[in-house]
Order: structure tokens, then C-alpha cells, then sequence
């Protein structure tokens, strides 16, 4: 049975006349339009393709083979219902010298035909990826180790980004790993030049990058806002030593927390927005709408000891107490 095509595959099987450029998605069947693409070509009754004469080029060698079973199994299936056609079974023989390969197989047999024209080895062999891994290391060792000589204070920067425990390993991948995506690209080089105007002399928090970071950092010190005034919530119901020890500490935590929070949306520009998260380091509204003042640091300590007050009177005032005498030691 026929398989029913979609418009735009005949269109993509049957054009003619010019250069062809189609896209799709995986799994929308261009592998089969190509087969029938190919069918077509070099079964046509008037002035048939010979199909040593295409060139049909793949990513991988599974997409080559599989390429060349299924262009065989159709003339297979033609021959099927007319075995002694002449064209279908010269094309049949032909098919076995077609040339269906990955690009590099056949940049590769090129080159080995042309070797003197091109003054290369007459051994030429296309490297595997095990040797491609090991120039790939031995390249990486040279350019590091120049960097090194060479005493930059840019590179000395860079280094102490990504050094850990491996020492330069972390950057020694990332700069294989950008290599390995700039082959990907038509243009490397003006990648990356679009790539370095990101590090411009702007200030950071309108960079592409800075903008990450706020994402980031300012609801991870509102979390660490909301973990200390739920630790002191909790412990207003604690052991009255636990309180008198642990409470002072949490409440530190508490101001610089949220003072640090404050600094990073005043850096950013952000200390005037309303969001929750900024709401929550610069205090709450009040009932009625209003915006209330950030707090001095003993007040906030004033303030947050209340917390105890319904539970231990004496005990909430004494922390009160303490805490008011390290905010004005500070």
C-alpha cells in the first residue's frame, strides 16, 4: 500500500529546479522523504539518476547504512512486482558504489584521492575518537601551560574562578566543552565576540549575568529570613537556657540576614519594587497598606524579642536586654 504523504513532503519529494533546504522536526520522516526522494530520481522515465552518481551525506555512519538498506529495500520492492525491469535492476548494482557516507568519510576519501594535489601524506587516515581525545589533552597541556609562563594577571583571575579541589580541572573542561559547541557553530569566531560584549564595562546587575544572580540571591536570603524567624518562633516554647543561648545568635543571623538582602536589592536597583521577596527583607506592610521602615538593629532586636513576651515575660525581656546591649557594643 502507498504510503499517503503530507503537502509539504511531495513538495520536498517532487521539487525541482534548484537548491532545496528543508526542516523538520526529529520523527517527521525525512529519512523517508529522502528514500523517496532518491526512488524517484533514479526510477524516473525520462532521464533516471544513476544512483552512483548522488551524493547522499549523514551525521552518523547508522544514519549512512540505514540510509542505503531502506533506498535497497525500495528497489526491492519495485523489483517485486517487476523482476526483469532493466532499469531497476541496473540501478540495483549501481546502488553498491553510491555514495552514502558521513560528511568526514567523504571529505576523507577525497582528500585520499588527491593526496598529491593537496600535499598530504598518502597514509592519511581519519583519526578515531579515542586519538581525537588524546590531540584534544596534549593541546589543552600546551595552551595551559603557556598561560602559565606567561604570569597573566587575567588568567591568574580565571584560574581562582574555577579552581577546586582538582586543581584546574573544572576550567580545563569548560574550555573543551565550549570548544566542543563552538565546532557546532557556522560562525565561532563571531560567537564569541557576541558572547564577550556580555562582560562589558556595565554595571552588573543590568548584565545578562547579574540579573541570574539577583534571580537567585535575593529569594535565597528571603528563605534565610523566613528559617530565622521560624527558628525564633520555635524557640519561644524551648528550655529557658536553650532561648537564653541560642536566641541572641538566631537574632544576629536574623539582622545581618536580612541586612545582607537589603544591600543586594539596593545594588541592584531593586529596593524599591514590591516583591514578596523584597517585602519580606525590608519588612512587612502594615494593615493598612503601608510601607514599614526598615529597622535600626536594636530596634529589629526589640522588636523580634517580643516574639516571647505572651510565653516568659521575665525571660523575653532579659534577651530584649541582651540583645539592645550587643547592638549598641556594635
Amino acid at each position: 500500500m502507498p504510503r499517503e504523504w503530507t503537502e509539504q513532503q511531495r513538495h520536498a519529494i517532487t521539487a525541482q529546479g534548484g537548491s532545496i533546504l528543508v526542516s523538520a522536526a526529529a520523527g517527521s520522516g525525512k529519512t523517508a522523504v529522502l528514500v523517496e526522494r532518491v526512488i524517484r530520481m533514479i526510477t524516473a522515465a525520462d532521464h533516471p539518476v544513476d544512483a552512483d552518481r548522488l551524493l547522499v551525506v549523514t551525521f552518523t555512519r547508522d544514519a549512512a547504512a540505514e540510509m542505503k538498506q531502506r533506498i535497497a529495500q525500495a528497489l526491492a520492492d519495485l523489483l517485486r512486482d517487476d523482476p526483469f525491469d532493466p532499469q531497476l535492476l541496473r540501478q540495483s548494482k549501481l546502488l553498491y558504489t553510491a555514495t552514502i557516507c558521513t560528511i568526514d568519510s567523504f571529505c576523507g576519501d577525497l582528500v585520499k584521492e588527491y593526496f598529491h594535489t593537496l600535499g598530504v601524506s598518502a597514509d592519511y587516515r581519519i583519526a578515531d575518537q579515542s586519538e581525537l581525545e588524546l590531540l584534544k589533552a596534549a593541546a589543552m597541556d600546551s595552551a595551559m601551560e603557556d598561560f602559565y609562563n606567561a604570569d597573566n594577571d587575567g588568567f591568574s583571575e580565571l584560574l581562582d574562578a574555577f579552581s577546586g579541589k582538582g586543581g584546574d580541572k573544572n576550567l580545563r573542561d569548560t574550555v573543551l566543552k565550549i570548544h566542543s559547541f563552538l565546532e557546532t557553530q557556522p560562525f565561532p569566531d563571531k560567537w564569541l565576540d557576541d558572547m564577550l560584549q556580555s562582560y562589558g564595562e556595565r554595571r552588573v546587575a543590568a548584565s545578562l549575568w547579574g540579573k541570574i544572580m539577583i534571580d537567585y540571591a535575593v529569594p535565597a536570603a528571603a528563605h534565610c529570613v523566613n528559617l530565622c524567624e521560624n527558628s525564633m518562633r520555635q524557640l519561644a516554647d524551648a528550655d529557658e537556657k536553650l532561648r537564653e543561648k541560642l536566641a541572641p545568635v538566631i537574632e544576629d543571623d536574623l539582622v545581618s540576614r536580612r541586612q545582607l538582602g537589603r544591600d543586594r536589592l539596593r545594588r541592584a536597583g531593586l529596593h524599591r519594587q514590591g516583591a514578596p521577596c523584597a517585602e519580606r527583607l525590608h519588612g512587612t506592610s502594615d494593615k493598612a497598606g503601608g510601607r514599614r521602615q526598615p529597622q535600626s538593629r536594636e530596634g529589629h532586636r526589640q522588636a523580634t524579642a517580643k516574639i516571647f513576651l505572651p510565653h516568659r515575660g521575665r525571660s523575653a525581656q532579659r534577651i530584649c536586654g541582651a540583645a539592645g546591649a550587643g547592638a549598641r557594643a556594635l
